[in-house]
């Protein structure tokens, strides 16, 4: 399931800052739906605005992973661009996973 918009984008230029709907709505939706479900497990995505320096935000609220096109299909080197994504992601995850153990 694909959630958002989680940042400002040329996708939904008639959204403003005040109208996003946020980096951390994908892990409440998460969160939401395994407890009205009795623990269903959903896929989640952010979407919406998503870029190399943000994509750690969503993930690190809960989202499994990000949607992308513009920020990789426009940036020159397309190939950096997803592994600088993927890099922050990962760190987020490690940071998330670190956090919960020390709960």
């Amino acid at each position: 399931m694909f959630v958002g918009t989680c940042f400002l984008t040329q996708s939904h230029p008639e959204k403003n800052s005040c109208d996003l709907e946020g980096p951390t709505l994908p892990g409440l939706v998460k969160k939401a739906i395994r407890k009205e479900t009795d623990g269903a497990h959903p896929i989640i995505f952010a979407i919406g605005g998503i870029e190399s320096e943000n994509c750690h935000h969503p993930v690190g609220y809960g989202s499994d992973g990000v949607a992308v096109i513009r920020s990789v299909m426009q940036a020159s080197d397309p190939a950096l661009a997803v592994k600088l994504m993927k890099t922050g992601m990962k760190t987020s995850i490690r940071s998330s996973i670190k956090n919960i153990q020390q709960d």
